[in-house]
């Protein structure tokens, strides 16, 4: 096993060092940023929320006619208007000539072939099909074994009714969106669990003990960033610091190639399907044990018997989440920080997923109908769960469709869709109805990653609210979600294939119900929050706030207060003063120290792909008008016009340095081919010789039995001949004592007795030369 230790550089970030043992020097082993998880033991305070999210009534009675009354839920975050004002979108900056389309659209992120993947994934879906539907993602999992057709005139004109700072569709129809709900049903993601938190954990985390002497994080964490560290020494002489996609499903999926990769999907218009989509078929087989090279791989990473399938299915489930479920920008490479969340899945803990996507898609989708050339905008995100269908549109016809909301379908993935059905939340509802409950309720979408973090406000509001932009560094951003729209269900041949292997249900699943978070019930008072009221906030990552903006919030309104107190306004209005100054200087800190650790921890060769990120960070910054940055915009120019010119130098000297590279690997896989040839001819010529021995054995086995016959039937045929010259014998012998026995003897006697004497002598010398067995 190898060795984890903590350490921090001169600039304090904190960093997991993994080597081979303790003695290795440092500068040999593998290096991750490590930073501080949202929650669990080592979790840092969570600061006490200035607004909190309890209500006196989560809903209100709204009577709807005489005899009838109906329900609406209420929010705590509403940012209500009476301004007339029209709401950003991207098609209204193209109007305006604010923006403007390229001639290509590629979106970042969306699912494709990778080689092996597919048959890695059918034989995870057979071994540990159990495990999966323990932890609700066997059916997500399932859906990654194909690939979805993109329309980009579709998505062109989703994109530019998109509203940024609504998380919405504005069309004729009303305003629509992509809900927790439709994520849930349509793709097969977890709604309740643990809040999705992905970051390298420290050495300290990894190996420490609670109480009762069980660890904190599953042992298959261990082995996934030992077999990181293994592979990250081979990829490139050790010259790497990541480790490639390709290269992570070498080292743990044996299995042969069946898929090859799909040829590319043309959006010509059709009016029928096509004959082949050359996905897998989703057929799974049977798994056998673990094969030779399987067992090889576990035992370069000293994998306990007890615990292969367990790691196994953690190294697959690191892989899927970098894939398919939350695509970062490094697209091609394993992410360490998967493996935390992925060990706890596969200890049997749910982890919510559909939070984190949902986040991830709104976040990439207002990165795009923010910009002003969209289709340059490099913005990562799970996009393949936004489009599925396979249907060609031209452009006229896809802004039809989405700008008029022709394709709308409000009830198509409700709970019914055929009846009026009232559900209250009083703590026996079923899973799927609890589940129903989230969905809808408004609050915040927190996606963690690394040091990442983006918060988005999902609300339901009566009134228009007014548009908010980012509000700090760590991409927060306030929009709302009004209403629920399945845009494009998530693959049709998915779909399809999901109905042939099953009729999916909503079962009635075990799940921790906190009572008093029920909508028709009273809520606590804000004054009397306990420490456990603190942690039952922090493991619902649907009730978080966003603490630097109510923190600002909160004084402005002390200070505003204190400026009608008579008694004591110059030293209120000051003492208010310096309060919020000394706010937002620490807020201002704190938002500079994650830029700056974002900055260091970029490698050169990135730097420009989060320019357009750290501006927009500054950008919030500078709304504090009290502190001069220009210094540091000034700085941050400087750095990115450097970057610029060194992305230049590196464009020219590519080709040079992807022709040695390309001539090197070459060389390698010659040197490779010529080894493995070598081997073959040993391994064909040991196959031969045993063939030629083996063949001999038979021969001489097939003439054992002929003679074995042969020897059968001479041995019964003088076994009777045996027979024949007994019964000779006797009777000869029968008739001397029968002779001697009546008559005297004679001379005729007894010369008829010499007679048979010597008959019988001859007999007996017959008798006497017989081998039966010759």
């Amino acid at each position: 096993m190898v060795f984890f230790k903590d350490d921090s550089s001169p600039s304090g970030v904190q960093h997991l060092m993994i080597l081979d043992d303790e003695s290795q020097s440092i500068d040999k082993g593998t290096i991750l940023a490590v930073f501080d998880p949202v929650v669990g033991r080592y979790a840092t305070a969570w600061p006490r929320l200035t607004n909190p999210s309890y209500l006196e009534e989560w809903s209100k009675e709204i009577p709807s006619s005489k005899t009838s009354k109906t329900w609406t839920l209420q929010a705590t975050h509403h940012q209500y208007s009476v301004e007339s004002t029209p709401l950003p979108t991207l098609g209204r900056h193209i109007i305006e000539g604010q923006a403007k389309w390229g001639d290509d659209i590629k979106f970042v992120g969306e699912f494709h072939y990778i080689k092996r993947y597919w048959e890695w994934t059918e034989d995870v879906l057979s071994r540990c099909k159990n495990n999966l539907q323990k932890v609700k993602i066997y059916d997500a999992v399932y859906v990654s074994l194909f690939t979805y057709d993109n329309n980009s005139n579709i998505m062109r004109a989703f994109c530019e009714a998109w509203c940024p700072s609504m998380n919405t569709l504005l069309t004729s129809f009303g305003e629509l969106s992509i809900s927790l709900w439709d994520l849930h049903t349509l793709a097969g993601l977890p709604i309740t669990g643990s809040l999705y938190d992905e970051v390298v954990p420290c050495a300290k985390e990894l190996t420490d003990l609670d109480e009762a002497t069980s660890r904190f994080l599953p042992r298959s964490c261990d082995y996934l960033l030992y077999a990181y560290h293994h592979l990250r020494k081979i990829v490139n002489g050790g010259q790497s610091s990541q480790v490639p996609i390709s290269e992570w499903i070498r080292f743990w999926s044996k299995k042969l190639t069946k898929y090859n990769k799909p040829p590319p999907r043309t959006e010509k218009k059709r009016v029928a399907r096509p004959k082949s989509t050359y996905n897998p078929l989703g057929n799974l087989d049977v798994h056998g044990e673990w094969s030779p090279a399987e067992k090889a791989s576990f035992s370069k990473i000293s994998i306990k018997e007890s615990l292969r399938e367990e790691t196994y299915l953690a190294a697959f489930l690191a892989c899927w989440l970098c894939v398919f479920v939350l695509p970062n920008d490094d697209l091609n490479m394993i992410r360490p920080s998967t493996f935390k969340m992925a060990g706890i899945k596969t200890s049997g803990r749910r982890v919510g997923l559909v939070v984190p996507v949902l986040a991830s898609i709104y976040k990439g989708l207002n990165k795009i109908a923010g910009s002003s050339r969209p289709s340059r905008i490099y913005s990562t995100f799970p996009v393949h769960f936004v489009y599925g269908g396979a249907k060609y549109y031209d452009p006229a016809d896809a802004r039809k469709r989405i700008h008029k909301g022709e394709l709308v379908s409000l009830t198509c993935t409700m709970i019914t869709k055929e009846k009026d059905f009232t559900c209250v939340d009083n703590g026996n509802a079923e899973e799927f109805e609890r589940n129903y409950f989230l969905a809808i309720r408004s609050n915040y979408l927190p996606l963690r990653q690394e040091n990442i973090a983006s918060l988005i406000n999902m609300e339901q509001s009566d009134e228009l609210p007014r548009g908010t932009k980012p509000n700090n560094g760590s991409g927060l951003v306030d929009a709302n979600n009004q209403a629920s729209l399945h845009v494009a269900p998530l693959a049709n041949e998915c779909n399809a294939q999901a109905n042939k292997r099953k009729n999916i249900s909503h079962p009635a699943e075990e799940s921790s119900s906190n009572v008093d978070r029920h909508w028709k019930r009273p809520k606590k008072d804000s004054g009397s929050l306990s420490s456990q009221d603190v942690d039952d906030i922090a493991d619902h990552p649907l009730q978080i706030e966003t603490f630097a903006a109510e923190t600002t919030r909160e004084e402005t309104l002390n200070l505003a207060k204190a400026t009608k107190t008579p008694h004591s306004v110059a030293f209120s209005v000051f003492e208010g003063g310096k309060f919020l100054y000394k706010h937002q200087r620490e807020f201002l800190q704190n938002m500079w120290s994650d830029l700056r650790e974002k900055l260091a921890s970029t490698s050169i060769d990135f730097i420009s792909s989060i320019k357009e990120d750290v501006f927009v960070v500054l950008e919030s910054m500078k709304s504090f008008k009290n502190f001069d940055l220009s210094h540091l915009e000034e700085l941050l120019e400087a750095l990115f016009a450097q970057a610029a010119a060194y992305d230049e130098a590196r464009s020219i000297s590519s080709e040079k340095g992807s022709k040695e590279l390309l001539a090197r690997q070459l060389s390698e896989a010659i040197d490779r081919l010529h080894d493995a040839k070598t081997k073959e001819s040993k391994e064909f010529a040991q196959i031969m010789s045993t063939k030629d021995d083996l063949e001999s054995i038979k021969k001489e086995i097939d003439g054992s039995q002929k003679r074995k016959k042969n020897l059968t039937a001479s041995l019964k045929q003088q076994q009777e001949l045996l027979q024949i010259a007994q019964a000779e014998v006797f009777d000869i012998e029968e008739e001397v004592t029968a002779i001697e026995s009546i008559f005297p003897l004679s001379d005729e006697a007894v010369e008829s007795l010499k007679v048979s004497a010597l008959h019988l002598e001859t007999a007996k010398e017959d008798l006497k030369n017989l081998n039966p067995f010759a």
